[in-house]
């Protein structure tokens, strides 16, 4: 073959190789959508709150539990319980229902409240209000 025959060759197998480590490494175009990750959503604070919650459906009242006062969802690990209309009532993985009078006198507070620690370090209720005259 004549040299400018070899040069057209060469010049086209590079053009060749070029193309194909392009379509391997994508060419510099932007990523595709394949279906596979969805892009995120914006989210209302309502479905992040609910989303949020470790269980969807609430754990039954005991039919044996008979309380003069309110039932509560009472969480053993932080010493707290949630009142029914909370987004967390019946709804956290450790947990179980009590009257409020005996989650009171266990120790246990209202959820969302805070306890502070008193002079020797103890843990101590949050300030209790005063009572209505």
């Amino acid at each position: 073959m004549n040299q400018q025959v070899m040069s057209h060759v060469k010049a086209m197998l590079c053009a060749v190789a070029a193309t194909v480590a392009l379509a391997g490494c994508g060419g510099n175009s932007t990523p595709q959508n394949t279906g596979t990750v969805t892009p995120p959503t914006a989210m209302s604070e309502s479905q992040r709150e609910t989303n949020s919650l470790p269980l969807t459906t609430m754990a039954k009242v005991p039919s044996s539990l008979h309380c003069s006062g309110a039932i509560v969802w009472a969480n053993p690990a932080r010493k707290n319980y949630h009142m029914s209309g909370d987004p967390y009532y019946g709804r956290t993985r450790h947990g179980e229902y009590m009257c409020e009078e005996t989650a009171t006198a266990q120790g246990y507070h209202p959820a969302g409240t805070r306890r502070h620690h008193g002079a020797r370090g103890s843990m101590m209720e949050a300030t209790p209000q005063p009572e209505a005259t």
